[in-house]
């Protein structure tokens, strides 16, 4: 169809993967994406901006010790798609992680309410989505 999916990050790594990622470099103002993905509003002043004049919001929202697990294997493997050993996870310093991470995450949830998304806020929980695309 053309039209893809972007991020406010520019990750040259994900558009380098091919088709799936082509709306990665997109600028989301030019609105030649249908979603544009922003992890935290406070993660940049392009993602401020993004939700402070977004009329529309949808959160994809992910159980959080799946979404922590995800961002550090992400985080120590260097890669979208990498791999740790499960023994990282009983490191001090994914403990340390965690509770940076705590505030990161309500953060994410709550901003909109105040900041943005004028017109509504549709709520998509990562585990409701698999089972309905019976990826899991």
């Amino acid at each position: 169809m053309g039209i893809y999916t972007g991020s406010v990050y520019h990750d040259g790594g994900l558009y380098q993967k091919g088709n799936k990622f082509k709306g990665e470099m997109e600028n989301w103002e030019d609105k030649t994406t249908i979603v544009v993905k922003i992890h935290r509003y406070l993660s940049s002043k392009i993602s401020r901006e993004m939700i402070n004049s977004s009329k529309n919001c949808i959160f994809l929202m992910r159980e959080p010790k799946a979404a922590f697990k995800s961002e550090y294997t992400r985080f120590k493997s260097k890669s979208h798609t990498g791999e740790v050993s499960s023994e990282i996870f009983t490191q001090p310093e994914w403990t340390n992680k965690i509770n940076k991470w705590v505030s990161a995450y309500t953060d994410a949830y709550m901003v909109p309410f105040k900041r943005g998304c004028k017109h509504g806020i549709h709520y998509m929980f990562m585990e409701d989505l698999l089972v309905e695309l019976e990826i899991v």
